[in-house]
């Protein structure tokens, strides 16, 4: 043990906790001075909290974060194991594939057969030599010196005041029951309460001498892997991270989740008063900070649950806080994915001797989390995912609340018996489990979609692959929970509360997302006609404008009603737009039109009323800001249409073929070069000769502004690429 680990982690009895607090309250000697500045800084880390430190004694303590009642172990050798808290007798947990049947023992293993240990395997095994497993070796690539010290030192700045990380954590999981990450309530809060019991002191003073050795230890606690097995309970493998065994993972997963929680929420709830906290400000620090646990962890070289937890909270931190479409938030989505290949979760998860079942299901959820957030984004800038379902187990978690989870192994067992057969709880409570485990094999629908939107299929392939998601998605329909089946055709119902509305609306988004998306593709290839995708679009509109008028949703939800407006919304908007554009174009106008005229320029007009509501520091602003623009473009070009079509007493709606040769006959060559580009993959957009902007964007074309010419409008309309606009993370 080093001097540093003598010094902060003593051997001490449960009952010497006592001389520490006083050790720590006790005045220093030496006169303080300031951390010394690192020669070769890269992270970014300012010396000066954001934070400013209450200045009177706060009168209540949240009652979440008490020490009340707690014994807490002082070194990972007291740890007790869990004898005789599981008996010996209990059935295996029920194993459930994604389409919800028991699953079958299967020998794939999603490595191919092409390594030297296969054809060690294939060539000697039956002489009874046998290849040994092939394990990632983490070995730290780099010694801890004094300048990594104190800038960690300085990362620990934003822990001055408990109570705000006390509140803002409590914030997300009572008001948001940590609805977009895949931290669990009780660990986070187990991490807090052994943070505060150990160093909350040192913390709460800033002492750079202390903060120095907090450091260290910090980095010498992140440089061992985390020891657990079968056995281990959840919180005994909480506390083997925190308190004496404090690690960076933690505190870069604490500070990202802050960060989340602070964009999440209404810009005016209270907390921000009561703290005298900039929003912004806070949501850029903590940001930091996590981004530099990352390096740290890195630098330490120990890959494991932790840092897969804290590369997913990282990332989720840095879209919210600097905006989807950055460089630096693609290569985090990245590093998530290489690091669950590398850790070879991609491969069948399941509980054994070495493995405990809750690292088991928290491992599917960040494999899920992973695997949603990758396609969505791949989805939402139309480029290919970086993963292909295909080669990844893809079983999903089963639906278990977080509360559950924490539940020793005798008290999950009935838990896990009043299960149904495709693994879902039968008391019609949604929780983040129910989640993943409804949205994965959606999610997989949504990757075959883009895939069609990529790849050069032949017409009659097309077709075929269509019905075969159709049916997929279907079946899959089938399997879900009454609540779920239910709200796929239902409206918001009030008498759910906020997150079940908020899960419920997403779902319904985001598998309406998916029809329209297939019907693009198939229309753009004439292989269907917009009569069905209009039908689509109207409901969704519909539906995102309804939630826009929750209150309890916006003050809890406020950016999943954002990402709802401007990604599910926008798109809905923007075909209801161009196709009524269309219309209004028609030689002889219907008497009874797919887009009644009046009511569609009135909820058109509503929704861009909404999208002039987005916060400018949210990441969707500049996308919402150029629907706005579009859609007030082409409502002003319908409103001030000249003259009146002759309408037919006798005319209806016109046929599909009659509707597209309409069409054609408008918008000239254009659009007759999507049919010949189809779904190659390259983003398409109709010859205008040197007018047509570089970028992909929703603006109109500078040119269109000053022209008044209607054909060259509906070609503009055309050319926006509207599947690319898929939803920015993965639970939508």
């Amino acid at each position: 043990m080093s001097e540093v680990e003598a010094q902060v982690r003593p051997q001490l009895r449960p009952e010497s906790w006592l001389i520490i607090r006083r050790q720590n309250r006790a005045p220093r000697q030496s006169s303080k001075r300031p951390l010394p500045t690192p020669s070769g800084s890269t992270s970014g880390i300012s010396s000066q909290s954001i934070i400013p430190h209450a200045e009177n004694t706060r009168t209540h303590r949240n009652d979440a974060f008490s020490f009340n009642n707690i014994q807490y172990p002082l070194d990972s050798s007291t740890h007790s194991q869990r004898a005789g808290s599981a008996p010996p007798d209990l059935p295996p947990y029920p194993p459930y594939r994604v389409d919800g049947e028991p699953a079958i023992k299967r020998e794939r293993t999603y490595r191919g057969d092409n390594t030297a240990r296969s054809i060690f395997k294939e060539n000697f095994e039956n002489l009874g030599i046998l290849a040994t497993e092939e394990e990632p070796i983490d070995e730290p690539s780099t010694s801890i010196g004094a300048d990594l010290i104190a800038q960690g030192a300085r990362s620990l700045a934003f822990l001055k005041d408990r109570y705000v990380v006390n509140d803002f954590i409590d914030r997300w999981f009572t008001g948001c029951e940590g609805a977009d990450d895949i931290s669990i309530e009780g660990v986070l809060k187990a991490w807090l309460r052994g943070l505060w019991l150990c160093h909350g002191e040192t913390l709460e003073r800033q002492d750079p001498d202390q903060l120095l050795r907090l450091s260290e230890l910090l980095w010498t606690n992140t440089k061992k892997p985390l020891e657990y097995d079968g056995n281990t309970s959840i919180l005994e493998w909480a506390d083997r991270a925190t308190g004496p065994n404090i690690r960076w993972e933690v505190i870069g997963t604490i500070a990202a989740t802050i960060g989340i929680c602070v964009k999440y929420v209404d810009p005016t709830i209270e907390l921000f008063k009561i703290h005298k906290i900039d929003r912004n400000a806070l949501a850029k620090q903590v940001n930091i900070v996590s981004n530099a646990c990352v390096k740290y962890t890195q630098k330490c070289g120990v890959f494991d649950d932790l840092y897969v937890w804290l590369l997913n909270e990282n990332w989720t931190c840095s879209v919210l806080v600097q905006g989807l479409n950055k460089y630096e938030s693609y290569k985090q989505g990245g590093e998530v994915i290489s690091t669950i290949v590398y850790l070879k979760w991609h491969l069948e998860i399941e509980a054994n001797a070495k493995i405990p079942f809750f690292l088991a299901e928290l491992r599917k959820r960040a494999r899920a989390c992973a695997f949603c957030a990758e396609i969505g984004g791949a989805s939402f800038h139309g480029r290919p995912p970086r993963l292909q379902y295909h080669y990844w187990n893809m079983e999903p978690p089963l639906d278990l609340s977080d509360k559950e989870l924490m539940l020793d192994r005798a008290e999950l067992e009935p838990v896990l018996r009043q299960l149904d057969k495709n693994g879902f709880g039968t008391a019609e409570i949604i929780s983040r489990g129910t989640w993943y485990r409804t949205w994965v094999s959606f999610c997989m629908r949504r990757a075959d979609i883009l895939d069609l939107s990529l790849r050069a299929y032949t017409d009659e392939e097309l077709l075929r692959l269509a019905e075969e998601i159709e049916r997929k998605t279907e079946e899959h329909w089938q399997n879900l929970p009454t609540i779920i089946r239910d709200a796929r055709h239902q409206r918001i119902n009030p008498a759910h509360s906020s997150l079940k509305q908020l899960y419920l609306t997403i779902l319904r988004q985001g598998t309406r997302s998916n029809e329209l998306l297939l019907q693009r593709v198939l229309i753009r290839r004439k292989l269907a006609t917009p009569e069905r995708m209009i039908r689509i679009a109207q409901a969704a509109l519909k539906d995102v404008l309804e939630a826009q008028t929750n209150a309890e949703m916006a003050s809890n939800y406020q950016l999943d009603l954002t990402a709802l407006i401007v990604v599910h919304g926008l798109r809905a908007a923007a075909i209801i737009a161009s196709e009524l554009f269309k219309q209004e174009q028609l030689p002889v106008y219907p008497i009874e039109p797919l887009l009644p005229r009046s009511q569609t320029i009135r909820d058109l007009s509503v929704f861009e009323d909404r999208l002039a509501n987005v916060d400018p520091s949210d990441g969707l602003y500049e996308m919402s800001q150029s629907g706005r623009n579009m859609l007030s473009f082409v409502l002003d070009k319908i409103l001030d249409h000249k003259g009146d079509h002759p309408v037919s007493a006798s005319q209806q709606c016109p046929n599909p073929e009659s509707h597209e040769q309409s069409q054609q006959q408008q918008i000239g060559y254009g659009q007759m070069e999507v049919d010949m580009v189809g779904n190659s993959g390259v983003q398409y957009v109709p010859y205008m000769g040197n007018m047509i902007q570089p970028e992909f964007t929703f603006e109109p074309p500078e040119y269109l502004m000053v022209a008044d010419d209607n054909a060259m409008t509906m070609q503009w309309l055309d050319s926006v690429d509207w599947e690319r606009q898929g939803p920015p993370m993965g639970f939508l």
